[in-house]
């Protein structure tokens, strides 16, 4: 296995992606998921789930591609999918399961890869994946394998992190890479790798980032293509103090540009 996959193994393992938010309850309870879903939603990403409970899934079969705990594919099954949630991480999909026991959802789990996925060509109806296949070597190959597994006029519906962003040029390229002076020390690569993803193992897992014009080749072979841009935080924006009534009112106006 390619060292980049062994550091998301590593790094998820340690820290299972959004654990962080719930680690004041016992890891696999209820408490602890309700918790970790409540921050997802609410705090981290408000607009997910709205983008979510949107897509026509009821009596679908769903693949999510990365599906770490298992948040977004229970959000998917709650709305009347079959659901199939597939990640490197064995520890993501311990918990993954134990989520859809906790609330009494079906599901099929598999410990696999993105770029050699075990799935019949032509066999879901629908693929997502958020925020998963920035840290794969072979992003290509990855894509190639959605559109293999899904049936003719599926839909794939893919997050990625985007490199024209707020958070990529201000918050990392010149505060932490030039202002911090990082970047006299390391490479971008290296940077992305060791300063967006929370960890506390040390892991340094592969963190790549696309323009709109590069998630356009990447998805040449479907047949239509549509580019947005979502997610901002007010923390993305560090302003001095006196500046800070000002941040209330970017976000209305910035996810859609610099997201």
């Amino acid at each position: 296995m390619e060292k980049e996959k062994l550091e998301a193994i590593k790094q998820w393992t340690n820290d299972p992606c959004g654990a962080v938010y719930a680690e004041t309850y016992k890891e696999g309870s209820k408490e602890f998921f309700e918790a970790a879903l409540k921050n997802r939603y609410e705090a981290h990403a408000p607009w997910l789930k709205k983008m979510i409970d949107e897509l026509d899934v009821e009596g679908k079969t769903v693949l999510e591609v990365g599906c770490g705990m298992g948040a977004d594919l229970l959000s998917l099954a709650r709305n009347g999918a079959k659901v199939i949630g597939l990640d490197l991480t064995p520890r993501h999909i311990e918990l993954a399961k134990k989520l859809f026991d906790t609330f009494g959802f079906p599901a099929d789990f598999i410990i696999g890869d993105a770029e050699c996925m075990s799935l019949p060509s032509e066999s879901v109806d629908v693929v997502y994946s958020f925020g998963v296949l920035h840290h794969t070597p072979n992003i290509e190959k990855a894509i190639s394998e959605i559109h293999r597994v899904l049936k003719p006029g599926g839909l794939a519906i893919v997050g990625l992190y985007h490199k024209n962003s707020w958070h990529y040029w201000v918050n990392l390229v010149f505060l932490q890479g030039i202002f911090q002076r990082k970047l006299f020390k390391m490479s971008i690569a290296e940077l992305l790798s060791s300063s967006v993803e929370f960890s506390r193992s040390g892991a340094k897992p592969l963190v790549k980032v696309y323009t709109s014009s590069q998630c356009k080749r990447l998805f040449t072979k479907f047949t239509a293509v549509k580019i947005k841009k979502y997610q901002w935080a007010k923390e993305q924006i560090y302003f001095p103090w006196i500046f800070s009534r000002i941040t209330k009112y970017l976000p209305a106006f910035l996810p859609s540009l610099l997201g």
